[in-house]
């Protein structure tokens, strides 16, 4: 089993989104565990590992197997299941799968750029096979931006992380919708219709009910001039277009206690 595992790894090596197969019984080190089901002693192993909690107990593990009668007493965190004979088709599907929806790493999504081909559908269809929670378990985010591509990017990548999003395009909505509203950040775009972005986060900043919200101006404008108006408006933060979904995912853990305890 571990030579086709290895095999695929090194196959696929190049794409955005690749694996690498490290030495037997590094747990601590890994990110995914795969287990062969069939192998009574590999078995024992790992359920002795996740019982003295020697790994993360949540630490998300593939069980290959041709029966899964025994497998399911390992499990004391996510277990996935993968008969013996399907692993060449679907062990990437899966740690695809794993990727995104444990580990919310989505290297295919660019926030302002350019995806990679299938990037929404992959982590739309994730999103929902997963069935996320609708009520922000992590909280709530607000952001302001007048390119529909940027606020599907970011619904996309917020929605992954159990946080409860809206989007709005322009500047009248988003300042509506904190009147009525508590947040626990706000991506701001700097180009808005008719209110830039600048002008919007004073606004905010210098209302004592919003005062104290996170914003993270997300743009495109790449002057040191820029970032210092940025900064005099009131931001928090100051995201330049590309961004990747790791470098956002950092700036929520930033600001979220809840996924900082995650």
């Amino acid at each position: 089993m571990r030579t086709i595992v290895v095999s695929l790894c090194k196959l696929y090596r190049y794409r955005d989104r690749s694996y690498r197969v490290i030495a037997g019984g590094e747990y601590a080190h890994a990110d995914i565990v795969i287990v062969d089901a069939d192998d009574a002693r590999a078995l024992a192993e790992w359920r002795g590992k996740c019982e003295a909690r020697e790994v993360e107990p949540e630490k998300p593990a593939i069980l290959i197997g041709a029966e899964f009668a025994d497998a399911a007493e390992v499990a004391d965190g996510r277990g996935y299941r993968l008969k013996r004979t399907r692993l060449s088709a679907y062990l990437l599907k899966t740690l695809d799968a794993i990727t995104v929806r444990e580990l919310k790493y989505v290297p295919e999504l660019v926030i302002g750029g350019e995806d990679a081909p299938g990037a929404h559908a992959i982590v739309s269809n994730l999103l929902e096979q997963s069935a996320p929670c609708d009520d922000g378990v992590n909280g709530k985010v607000l952001v302001v931006d007048d390119s529909l591509s940027v606020r599907t990017q970011m619904d996309l990548c917020l929605r992954l992380h159990d946080l409860s999003v809206d989007l709005v395009e322009d500047a009248e909505t988003a300042l509506g919708l904190l009147e009525h509203g508590r947040y626990d950040v706000i991506f701001l775009d700097v180009v808005l219709p008719e209110m830039d972005g600048y002008k919007v986060c004073k606004l905010i900043k210098s209302n004592s009910t919003t005062r104290s919200i996170p914003i993270v101006m997300l743009t495109g404008k790449t002057s040191p001039f820029n970032k210092v108006r940025g900064v005099m408006a009131g931001c928090d933060r100051y995201l330049t277009k590309p961004v990747d979904a790791e470098e956002l995912k950092t700036v929520l853990h930033e600001y979220i206690p809840e996924m900082q305890a995650s």
